[in-house]
């Protein structure tokens, strides 16, 4: 696995806080997937900046990792049928 450059930390870190100050503003249909085997996410603030957003749901996906889109097809599969039953 590749890791990631100090540069895309400093950019994620900084988009965190600003997004923490202007999560209420935000009215757009908000949908987060959430993986309950996240080593690199916590989900609190995943289920806290969702709460401060005025449409925002969260889908726990029991048992599933960071990486979504790599993970196994029982994981993958809910997240790609909700895309294409909401957003296709």
């Amino acid at each position: 696995m590749v890791g990631v450059s100090n540069r895309w930390v400093n950019t994620s870190l900084s988009f965190i806080n600003t997004f923490k100050e202007q999560a209420h503003q935000l009215t757009l249909k908000t949908v987060i997937f959430q993986p309950t085997v996240d080593k690199i996410l916590l989900p609190g603030n995943q289920n806290s900046n969702c709460a401060a957003m005025k449409d925002c749901q969260v889908i726990r996906l029991e048992g599933s990792k960071h990486e979504l889109f790599l993970e196994a097809d029982r994981y993958r599969n809910q997240l790609v049928n909700y895309i294409e039953a909401h957003f296709l």
